[in-house]
């Protein structure tokens, strides 16, 4: 008989992982640029990070310093390459 506990196991280890990226961007936006961004406003799809909901002055500082997080983050994750930040 199919065990469903085993199924669902995949999906929890995918969403810790995600909860994992996310913090790690979290932390180096903040050491970067001195700037917190809540993780509700931080989104990943397909290696590219949209940061939502913050004003155009924290978007700039973003493009201003955008090679150096992308590095430090593909540097501390390993497992994710993020290729953009918008």
């Amino acid at each position: 008989m199919f065990n469903i506990n085993s199924f669902l196991d995949k999906f929890r280890a995918n969403l810790a992982k995600d909860s994992f990226l996310l913090e790690i961007i979290q932390s180096t936006i903040k050491k970067t640029t001195n700037i917190e961004i809540p993780i509700k406003n931080i989104h990943i799809k397909s290696g590219r990070v949209s940061i939502i909901g913050v004003s155009s002055v924290v978007k700039s500082e973003l493009f201003l310093k955008k090679t150096d997080i992308i590095q430090k983050i593909n540097n501390q994750g390993g497992y994710r390459n993020i290729r953009d930040i918008n």
